[in-house]
C-alpha cells in the first residue's frame, strides 16, 4: 500500500507541474465546436464500442470529432477512418509510455490542451487514471464519463471524479461490456438502442486482399477454420500441444487449419507444428503478419469458424458474423464474451476454476506460463465444443 501511495504522490506532483504550465499557454479559438472521444483500449474494446459510435456522430453532428486512440487499436481505427472519414484528427496514446515518461506525459497533455476541445466523452466503464489526467488537461468545459471500475483505489477514484461535472453511474445489474456500451449510448442520446452483439464493416480493398491471400494458399472455395493462438499476455495462452490436437481434429473433419496472428505470432505456429507429423504440418497454413486487421476480418467472413484466445481477433471475427469458439479464462469471465447468438458464439472453460473474475490475478503471479484457469481447459472439452458448433452450423 505504501508503494502505491508513493507512486500516486509522485504522479500527482508531476501532473501538478504540467497543469501549472498549461495555465501559461494560450489556446487558439476553434472555428467550430470540437469534441474529443477517448478510446485508448485494445482492438476488442473498440470493436465492442463501434456499433454505438453512430449515436455519438448523430448526437454531436455539429462538432468536429477527434479520437484519442491507443497503440493497440490505432491500426484498426486508421483503416476505418481512411474509408469513412469519421474523425478529423486521431491522437495515438501510449499508456505505458505516458505512465513511465514525464516528458511524453507533458507533451500529450499540452497537445490536447492546445486543441481547445469544448467537450470530452470517455465511454468506457473500465476507466483509467492515465486517461483522466489527459481529460483534465484538455480544459474542456464539458466532460462526460462513466463512473468506472478501473484500477482505482477508493480515495484515488474520488480525487479523479472531483474533476467531472457529469458522471454516468454503471448500474449494478450491468455486467457484460456490450450492455454497458449500450447503456452509456442510451444515456447520451436519450433513446433506446438495439445492441446485443458487435458488427463492423470490411471494405472493398480488404475483400480483394483477403481473396488474394486465400488464393495464394490454395484456399479459394475450400473449407477452413482460423486458429488464433496468441494473446496479449503469456498467461492467457493455451498450451501449444493442445492447439496441435485441435489441428489434428480439424484435419480429420476435412477442414484446413489456418493459423493467424501478428508477425510476432509466427513463433506460435512453429511451436504448434512441432507436435504434428510432418505430413500434418504441411497442411497447416500460416498467415501470421500477412494481413491488416480488416483484411483479417474479411478472411474471417470466409472461414467456417474462429477458434482461439479471448483477444481482439475474437471480437473482430464475431463482428463480421464468423462463428467463434473461445478459450475462456477466469480473468473477466463472461464480461466481454459471449454475446449474440450463443449457438454460434461459444466458450470453453475450466469447470473447476477457482479464479472467476479475479482480473487475472491467477495469471499475474507467474506471467511466463498459462494461468491455472487456462491450463485447466482440456483439449477433449474443446473438441466437444467444436463438434457442437459444427452440428449447429449444419
Amino acid at each position: 500500500m505504501l508503494k502505491k501511495i508513493c507512486r500516486y504522490l509522485l504522479r500527482a506532483a508531476a501532473d501538478y507541474s504540467i497543469f501549472l504550465e498549461i495555465n501559461f499557454h494560450q489556446r487558439k479559438k476553434a472555428a467550430r465546436k470540437i469534441m474529443l472521444l477517448v478510446k485508448p483500449e485494445g482492438i476488442g474494446d473498440f470493436v465492442l464500442f463501434y456499433p454505438t459510435l453512430k449515436v455519438y456522430l448523430e448526437k454531436f453532428a455539429d462538432y468536429d470529432i477527434s479520437l484519442l486512440a491507443g497503440t493497440g487499436n490505432y491500426g484498426l481505427v486508421r483503416e476505418i477512418n481512411d474509408n469513412l472519414k469519421i474523425f478529423s484528427e486521431i491522437f495515438v496514446f501510449d499508456k505505458k509510455k505516458f505512465a513511465a515518461n514525464f516528458f511524453y506525459r507533458r507533451r500529450i497533455c499540452l497537445e490536447i490542451f492546445k486543441r481547445n476541445f469544448s467537450l470530452v466523452v470517455y465511454p468506457t466503464s473500465w476507466r483509467e487514471p492515465k486517461c483522466d489526467v489527459v481529460i483534465r488537461a484538455s480544459g474542456a468545459s464539458e466532460k462526460i464519463v462513466f463512473a468506472g471500475d478501473g484500477f482505482y483505489l477508493d480515495w484515488e477514484k474520488k480525487a479523479a471524479n472531483a474533476a467531472y461535472r457529469e458522471i454516468i453511474p454503471v448500474p449494478p445489474d450491468l455486467f457484460r461490456e456490450v450492455d454497458k456500451y449500450r447503456y452509456f449510448a442510451e444515456k447520451i442520446s436519450g433513446k433506446k438502442i438495439d445492441y446485443t452483439a458487435p458488427s463492423i464493416e470490411v471494405f472493398a480493398e480488404n475483400i480483394v486482399a483477403a481473396e488474394k491471400i486465400l488464393s495464394n494458399f490454395g484456399l479459394s472455395n475450400k473449407k477452413f477454420a482460423v486458429i488464433f493462438p496468441g494473446a496479449a499476455d503469456v498467461y492467457r495462452i493455451w498450451p501449444r500441444e493442445r492447439f496441435a490436437e485441435i489441428v489434428k481434429f480439424l484435419l480429420a473433419e476435412r477442414l484446413i487449419p489456418v493459423v493467424a496472428g501478428a508477425a510476432g505470432d509466427k513463433a506460435y505456429f512453429s511451436e504448434i507444428i512441432k507436435y504434428l507429423k510432418p505430413e500434418e504440418g504441411k497442411l497447416v497454413v500460416d498467415i501470421c503478419g500477412q494481413t491488416s486487421l480488416l483484411t483479417l476480418a474479411a478472411i474471417f467472413q470466409k472461414a467456417e469458424f474462429y477458434f482461439g484466445s479471448e483477444t481482439g481477433a475474437l471480437h473482430l471475427a464475431a463482428a463480421v458474423g464468423c462463428p467463434a469458439v473461445c478459450l475462456m479464462g477466469g480473468g473477466h469471465f463472461g464480461r466481454f464474451f459471449p454475446y449474440g447468438d450463443l449457438k454460434f458464439n461459444r466458450i470453453i472453460f475450466d469447470h473447476d476454476m477457482k479464479c472467476k473474475n479475479d482480473n487475472w490475478a491467477c495469471g499475474k503471479k507467474n506471467k511466463n506460463s498459462p494461468a491455472p484457469c487456462i491450463a485447466g481447459i482440456k483439449s477433449e472439452d474443446a473438441i466437444a465444443e467444436i463438434k457442437t458448433l459444427l452440428n449447429n452450423l449444419r
